[in-house]
């Protein structure tokens, strides 16, 4: 078979491949996106659990505001 994979085929595959920096960058961008996306979705559930639950009087004015456009941001990210 010619796309088959065999131990010769595999074989050919060394640093000096010129797709390797490709792939090695575009798999570090997809975890950074994939890290961005769970940190957003835990800043949301921060954010809303401390402005639903009680804690938004415990706040002071510029924290209130802060979390509070954490809220709409991160909504609006996955809204949109």
């Amino acid at each position: 078979m010619p796309g088959a994979r065999t131990p010769a085929r595999l074989a050919t595959w060394t640093k000096d491949t010129p797709e390797l920096k490709l792939n090695l960058s575009l798999v570090a961008e997809a975890f950074l996106q994939l890290l961005a996306s769970g940190l957003g979705a835990l800043a949301l559930v921060w954010a809303t659990v401390v402005l639903l639950g009680g804690f938004s009087t415990m706040l002071g004015t510029m924290d209130f505001w802060f979390t509070t456009a954490v809220v709409f941001v991160e909504t609006a990210r996955y809204v949109v």
